[in-house]
């Protein structure tokens, strides 16, 4: 009961994965930059579609800006755009939160480093402990 299990991975195994958690990395935040581009000019194109057939559905007469803006958001164009926004968002925020589970490993990556230190140079080495 009183034993210690001893998983057998070594320092080498560790920096190996530790550097293709780097890579990995690198890569998506790479896509995330262009990502977040992408969402942010597909709101754009959506709030300008919106905002331009709010402003034909006022010169065609519409009676209050809520009725307007309800006409341009049933307006097919307007309603593709605001779905190609909702998309590209959620895909920067895909990459975003897969970014954070990679930055979590690669601190879990260290902690092991460290452990697997620990066990050379840790309190009883013979030539010297911390």
């Amino acid at each position: 009961m009183g034993e210690v299990r001893r998983r057998w991975v070594t320092e080498t195994q560790v920096l190996e994965e530790l550097e293709h958690a780097n890579d990995k990395s690198m890569e998506m935040a790479q896509a995330y930059a262009t990502q977040a581009r992408l969402a942010a000019e597909t709101e754009a194109a959506h709030k300008a579609l919106r905002a331009k057939r709010v402003l034909i559905a006022r010169a065609n007469g519409a009676r209050s800006a809520d009725l307007a803006m309800a006409e341009a958001e049933a307006d097919p164009t307007v309603a593709e755009a605001f779905v190609a926004r909702l998309v590209a968002a959620a895909e920067a925020d895909a990459t975003r939160e897969a970014l954070r589970s990679i930055r979590n490993n690669q601190d879990s990556l260290r902690s092991a480093i460290a452990s697997l230190r620990d066990q050379v140079t840790g309190p009883g080495y013979a030539g010297g402990g911390r």
